[in-house]
């Protein structure tokens, strides 16, 4: 029976020098479906047009991949050419790869075996972080494999237990779910717009859609902590309130209720992002209502300042 094909979509914009080992982890995969590698670029050089090419003159007759270039003229924002690659899927599956990541070889036929086996929509894998100085973070997550239920999403978010993957990076998905939830996440836009809280959406839709996502607790992906990582220059509260936005959106959707504990940490986070909005007005734009009172902890604000504040004296030193 022939495999179930797979599109792999590659937003870029001038970084020729790292989307080289990310095309090439998709074209050697070991998975025996079909792959159609999608590079949109909005770079104002030919070099990563160039690289395609070469590639697609490179590839095997007797491996069916598929490598189409893509040039974005007119970007906006960066989320515009994940818009463009996402209205080129045709496949069964497909997933978004950042341009500085890289799968390993057996990404897609793992990520397909337990989609099957678990009648899951969506697979999330651990990664590895691979940072400048040549450390190695394996399986930076400590996960379990298994379908993710949304309260344990939402706990995972609201700090109450291990932290979850988010990248799309570390994603496979059916194609239908794909489209939904990135549809979705558009509505988030003044987030989304700057990548920031779309691949939470996308990466857990199924949990609350109850089409299941399924946790993969060893490495099949890797991630570039390189120092023009965009996370790296923008204010942290700003991603943070992205994410927590994101994750009311998927809440008020499928009318998930929130247990008492979780109900009073989200409201805390809410008027948190209210009080601060006072003094950065692109706060604002983000904003929508929840039906929810808005209440700040004070023992939490208090030992949450305390810890940010040792782990800047413990950095500080150690530099």
């Amino acid at each position: 029976m022939k495999l179930k094909s797979v599109t792999v979509i590659i937003p870029t914009v001038n970084r020729p020098q790292l989307i080289k080992r990310c095309i090439d982890s998709v074209l050697n995969q070991d998975y025996e479906g079909d792959i159609d590698c999608i590079v949109v670029d909005s770079s104002k050089n030919l070099e990563t047009r160039n690289l395609c090419e070469t590639a697609s003159l490179s590839l095997s007759k007797t491996l069916n991949r598929n490598i189409e270039y893509i040039h974005n003229n007119d970007s906006k924002f960066p989320i515009d050419n994940w818009i463009i690659g996402s209205k080129k899927i045709s496949t069964n599956y497909a997933k978004f790869l950042c341009d500085d990541d890289w799968l390993n070889s057996n990404f897609i036929s793992e990520c397909v075996y337990y989609l099957n086996k678990n009648e899951a929509k969506t697979v999330v894998t651990n990664i590895n972080i691979h940072q400048t100085n040549g450390n190695i973070m394996e399986n930076y997550y400590n996960l379990e494999n298994g379908l993710i239920p949304k309260t344990e999403v939402i706990d995972s978010f609201l700090n109450r237990r291990s932290i979850l993957p988010v990248t799309p990076t570390a994603a496979l998905m059916v194609s239908s779910t794909f489209l939904e939830s990135f549809k979705f996440s558009l509505q988030h836009w003044e987030c989304t717009k700057y990548l920031f809280g779309f691949d939470f959406l996308m990466n857990y839709y199924g949990s609350f859609d109850e089409s299941n996502t399924f946790i993969l607790e060893n490495s099949l992906a890797n991630s570039w902590a390189g120092d023009d990582s965009m996370t790296l220059n923008v204010k942290k509260s700003n991603i943070f309130y992205c994410y927590l936005l994101a994750l009311g959106r998927l809440v008020y959707k499928f009318e998930q209720k929130l247990n008492p504990e979780q109900k009073k940490l989200f409201s805390h986070y809410l008027r948190i992002i209210e009080l601060k909005s006072i003094f950065q007005p692109e706060l604002k734009k983000r904003i929508f209502e929840f039906p929810i009172n808005k209440k700040l902890i004070v023992r939490k604000l208090i030992s949450d300042f305390i810890s940010k504040l040792l782990i800047k004296i413990k950095y500080k030193f150690k530099n």
